[in-house]
């Protein structure tokens, strides 16, 4: 586990291999204003940022979900009439036809 002066880097790491490495600085400037900021600012206001963020990362989660609801309906539907219940429950195996 990164410790907090080693999360910068990592973080920084991971942020160039997605956008390129001009994104490296930019990067840690934020991540030292974001220090700066949370340790003035109070602690409702800090929470309320992070919750906040928690629910905005849930938005590309749904939006996939709903794109791919058809996808999964159909999947399930081949499952369920190609005897995949059946099989799984003679041969004790928890989900038949998906091999490891």
């Amino acid at each position: 586990m990164a410790s907090g002066t080693q999360a910068p880097r990592g973080c920084a790491r991971r942020v160039a291999a997605r956008v390129g490495t001009q994104a490296i600085q930019p990067y840690r400037w934020l991540w030292v204003a974001a220090v700066m900021v949370g340790s003035v600012v109070s602690l409702p206001a800090v929470w309320a940022f992070a919750d906040i963020a928690n629910g905005l990362m849930a938005v590309p989660n749904l939006v996939s979900l709903l794109l791919l609801s058809g996808v999964l309906v159909g999947e399930t539907r081949a499952y369920l009439w190609s005897g995949g219940i059946e099989a799984s429950a003679e041969s004790g195996q928890r989900f038949a036809g998906l091999e490891r």
